[in-house]
């Protein structure tokens, strides 16, 4: 059954009216504030390519894992701790995929968010949306 089936005259279903996910989110980084910025669907940190992987080497050997690559590392590894803001953004993401909410995924993707999180059990988007849809149509 349809939307034209229920109400002839009227025009199919529209979006819901809501405010879009943020695209850039402050977080703290060692002893300053940082904004991480979801972009061509992918994180973007301030932070050059050297200084990327001497943090990731202080890792290796012990160290802990503090602001910007804690965002980019626990967005798509669940066992990483994310920063709050990031971990409060990547729960609404995964609470528009549990009920459904196509289209605001579909718009915050096409205005770069990264699809490859993991909410915290480690369930992919792609999990999470499998799950939402119905075992039986109507």
């Amino acid at each position: 059954m349809t939307y034209q089936t229920l109400f002839p005259g009227r025009s199919g279903p529209h979006r819901p009216p809501r405010k879009p996910l943020r695209a850039k989110v402050k977080i703290r980084c060692g002893t300053t504030t940082h904004i991480v910025e979801m972009r061509d669907n992918q994180i973007v940190i301030p932070h050059t390519e050297d200084e990327i992987a001497r943090e990731r080497l202080l890792i290796l050997m012990g160290g802990a894992r503090i602001g910007c690559l804690s965002a980019v590392d626990g967005w798509t590894d669940h066992r990483v701790p994310l920063p709050a803001p990031m971990r409060r953004l990547r729960d609404e993401v995964a609470l528009l995929a549990t009920h459904g909410d196509t289209w605001a995924l579909d718009e915050a993707i096409s205005n770069g968010l990264d699809p490859n999180l993991r909410n915290f059990r480690g369930r992919t988007l792609r999990t999470l949306l499998e799950w939402a849809r119905p075992s039986e149509p109507f």
